[in-house]
Parts: C-alpha cells; sequence; structure tokens
C-alpha cells in the first residue's frame, strides 16, 4: 500500500527523472518513505511549500472516517429500537440491559452534533438529572434504566420512514403526481386545497417526511401556484396531523405520560383538528406575502391512465390496510399505540415488498435508511434519551400531587 506522501513526490521525481516508468518510480519512493521518512526532505519541492495533496488525502480519510463512524451509530441506533420492540413481549436483562447502554452511547456521540444552545440545554438536563439520582442515592442499574426510557418515541423516528420508503420505491407517490397533473387538464386546480389535504393524510403516517413528498408533487402537478402561500398550507395541513395522529411523538408522548390508550383521546384530537381546519379557512382568505413567488411548471405524463390507476388503487389498499393493523394490533395484544405502530413500521412495508415483489429494491432503501439515520435524527435522538433520563431522576421526588419534594 503507497503512502499517500508518494503521490506528490512522484511528480517532482517525473520532472527529473522523465525516462523512468511510473511503476519503478512507485516502487523507489514507497521503498524511501517506509524504510527512512527522513530521506523525504530530499525528494520535496525544495521551495518548502506543503504537500497540498498529501493533506486533501488525509482530510478525506476524517471525512471518510466520521461517515464510517455515524454508519455505526445508524445501526447502533436501529438495534437499540429493535431490541426494545423484542423486550415487550420477551425481556431478559441482557437485553434489556443492551438497548439501554447503546442508548446511552449514542446520547454521548449526540452531544458532539447537537448545536450549542441544544447542548447547553441537554448538558444542563443531564447535570440536574445527575444531581438527585446522586441525592437519592439511586442504584447504577435504575440510572442505566432510565436512559432507555424513551425509546418508543425515538422508534418512530427510525421506523416511520420505512412507510414512505415503500410507497416511494413502488412508485405510488410517482402515480399520485401524475394523476394530479392529468387531472388539471380537464377541471381547474387547487393547488392549495389538495395540498392541504394531501399533507393532513400522508402526514398522519408519513410524519415529517411527508411535507417535502407533498411539496414535490404539488411543484410539478399543479400548472401556477404561489410558493410560499403553498408552503404555509403544507405547514398548516401538518398542524392538522399533529391533533390527532398516533404516528406523532407528540400524541404518542401524552399517552405514554398520561398511561391511556389512542382510543380514549382520539376522537376528542380528531374533533380538534377539524375546529383546527375551520380556522385555517378562515385565515386562508387573509394570507398574503409581499414578495410572493409565482411557480409555473408543467410536466409530461409518461404512464398510461391504466398504470396510474392501478398503482393509485394499491397505495388506497395500502394506507387502509396499514391503519387497520395500527389499531388491531393496539386492540389484540397488551402494548401501547406507539408499541403497535412501531411493529407494523418495521414488518408491514417489509411483508408488502414481498407479496408485490419488491423486495430486494425496498431492501436496499431500507438498508440506506438506518445507515444515515443518524446523520439525520442525533438531535432527536439525544434530546429524547435526555428527557427520559431527566424524566426517572424527578420520579423519587414527584408524590402524587405532582410537585417536587427536595
Amino acid at each position: 500500500m503507497f503512502h499517500p506522501a508518494c503521490y506528490e513526490a512522484a511528480i517532482e521525481r517525473r520532472t527529473k527523472f522523465p525516462n523512468e516508468s511510473a511503476i519503478e518510480r512507485s516502487e523507489i519512493l514507497c521503498l524511501v518513505v517506509w524504510i527512512c521518512p527522513s530521506l523525504m526532505e530530499k525528494i520535496r519541492p525544495s521551495n518548502g511549500s506543503k504537500m497540498v495533496k498529501h493533506d486533501r488525502i488525509k482530510k478525506g480519510w476524517r471525512k471518510e472516517g466520521k461517515h464510517v463512524k455515524h454508519t455505526y451509530l445508524g445501526v447502533l441506533a436501529f438495534s437499540a429500537v429493535f431490541l426494545y420492540l423484542i423486550s415487550v413481549f420477551y425481556s431478559p436483562l441482557w437485553m434489556e440491559t443492551a438497548y439501554r447502554g447503546i442508548a446511552a452511547l449514542l446520547l454521548f456521540f449526540s452531544l458532539f452534533r447537537m448545536r450549542t444552545l441544544n447542548r447547553i440545554v441537554v448538558g444542563l438536563l443531564l447535570l440536574i438529572g445527575s444531581s438527585l439520582f446522586l441525592y437519592y442515592n439511586t442504584s447504577f442499574s435504575n440510572v442505566l434504566q432510565s436512559f432507555g426510557e424513551n425509546l418508543n418515541l425515538i422508534g418512530l423516528f427510525l421506523l416511520i420512514p420505512f412507510l414512505g420508503i415503500l410507497m416511494s420505491e413502488a412508485g405510488y407517490l410517482q402515480a399520485l403526481q401524475t394523476f394530479f397533473l392529468e387531472r388539471e387538464k380537464n377541471r381547474p386546480s387547487h393547488p392549495y386545497r389538495t395540498g392541504y389535504l394531501l399533507t393532513a393524510s400522508m402526514g398522519s403516517i408519513l410524519n415529517l417526511g411527508s411535507m417535502p413528498l407533498v411539496y414535490n408533487i404539488g411543484y410539478e402537478s399543479f400548472s401556477t401556484f404561489e410558493n410560499k402561500t403553498f408552503g404555509l398550507t403544507l405547514l398548516r395541513g401538518f398542524g392538522f396531523c399533529m391533533l390527532w395522529s398516533p404516528y406523532f411523538v407528540n400524541v404518542g408522548l401524552i399517552l405514554i405520560l398520561y398511561d391511556l390508550s389512542w382510543s380514549q383521546i382520539g376522537g376528542y384530537g380528531l374533533l380538534l383538528a377539524v375546529i383546527y381546519t375551520i380556522i385555517v379557512w378562515c385565515f386562508f382568505r387573509f394570507t398574503r406575502f409581499s414578495r410572493e413567488e409565482w411557480i409555473s411548471n408543467k410536466q409530461p405524463v409518461l404512464q398510461s391512465r391504466a398504470a396510474i390507476k392501478h398503482s393509485l388503487h394499491r397505495l388506497l389498499a395500502y394506507i387502509i390496510i396499514l391503519l387497520l393493523l395500527s389499531f388491531l394490533l393496539e386492540l389484540s395484544l397488551p402494548i401501547n399505540m406507539l408499541t403497535s405502530v412501531s411493529i407494523t413500521a418495521l414488518l408491514y412495508p417489509l411483508l408488502w415488498a414481498g407479496c408485490t415483489g419488491l423486495f430486494q429494491t425496498y431492501v436496499q432503501g431500507g438498508v440506506q435508511h438506518v445507515l444515515s439515520s443518524f446523520d439525520r435524527l442525533y438531535n432527536e435522538i439525544g434530546i429524547f434519551i435526555t428527557a427520559g433520563f431527566f424524566g426517572e431522576a424527578l420520579s423519587p421526588a414527584r408524590p402524587a400531587n405532582g410537585f417536587l419534594l427536595l
């Protein structure tokens, strides 16, 4: 294996010895570098300039090393959630210790990636929580247990995207986009209304991933629309989902904190979401931006109507079965809605891909998601693990009325 310094030295030697072959030149230089590095000074450029290419290679190695490390962390995050889901039904001590230890490790590495403000807040919570654990003489096993308290919430961030990966790899989203483009040829488009409804429906399952998907669909499907107004409409549609969807972390957090099932609060959440939609409709009439950007875009239809219709029927069946499975799992098994959603998001797309001949394509997309998950979710991972740690630290000091006793 050649030493990185050989490359620049080879260029210098080539100018001095033009008749020497490239292989001979490389072998000579590598031998000199590895046996006696001090001799490199004699063949370096005389002006004392730095070996720029060598520096670039080292920077590339550092960058590649970071990428590999974050890839391993993504696998660890997925492993922790996977072990947690297994422990819901079968929980030996070593398994619980394993996923809680992995969660603590993920928190440690996420601190290095967070922004300064987030790092300060997380650091303060860890400091206060550690002080409370010391004050109450909490055992090490209980401290370690606190790191895994919110893995069910982290599971939503890690596993819900699998649902969107299947929809994308199967071509369902492309078919939906083509459908709207074809529909606009025969009737006037309503980009804001359609964007809101798409976000409110797809976002209930795909969470944050719905907004860029719906925006891309709208960008290439609607002939004209106002860009800022369309973006604001998508954000408002996302708010609709946050009020009721069990696939959202804020709803899951309420279920955990108050030990509720989704069926106990789901109806009230849907009612609030409908009232919210009416308020959004009223305010939309007065929504104006001073520097609005008009988007005009038209793309040709590349699929036949029969193929589009077939894909849309599959998409509808995919969503209906997904919702039914999530609710049936909660009703039939002694698990909460968060665990039900996580199990469904992990297994259901895999089974669907196998039945529709997309198994290999889906697995490739899923693997890429797992490998890159820490790079995208380090902030959420660090914050929610810290929240679980801090919440457990408060529990010995929290009496029945909810106030702290210190």
